[in-house]
């Protein structure tokens, strides 16, 4: 991937060091997570996901409705989830 034409010359890398087969990936993420942006290591997906499930409910209120699509993908499958469990069929 290569930046504009005008300026100084920039490219980019795209890669996934969270699969399985990428040596180091593991540790190319948490160097860059926590030791480069200083990202906390304290929490736990439960809080994350219970937190998003209140904050729905608290945005859309008891009578509001969303409308979203899943695309088979984890992550529009596990924002369907966490929309179903906040507000149900109102999703």
């Amino acid at each position: 991937i290569s930046g504009p034409k005008t300026g100084p010359p920039l490219y980019g890398l795209q890669f996934h060091p969270e699969v399985t087969h990428t040596k180091h990936g593991k540790d190319l993420l948490k160097n860059f997570v926590v030791d480069i942006c200083n990202a906390p290591t304290d929490w736990n997906m439960q809080d994350i996901a219970e937190e998003f499930v209140r904050e729905v409910q608290k945005k859309v209120g008891p009578n509001g409705h969303v409308i979203g699509a899943v695309s088979g993908g984890v992550d529009s499958s596990v924002a369907a989830v966490l929309l179903n469990r906040a507000i149900g069929d109102r999703f």
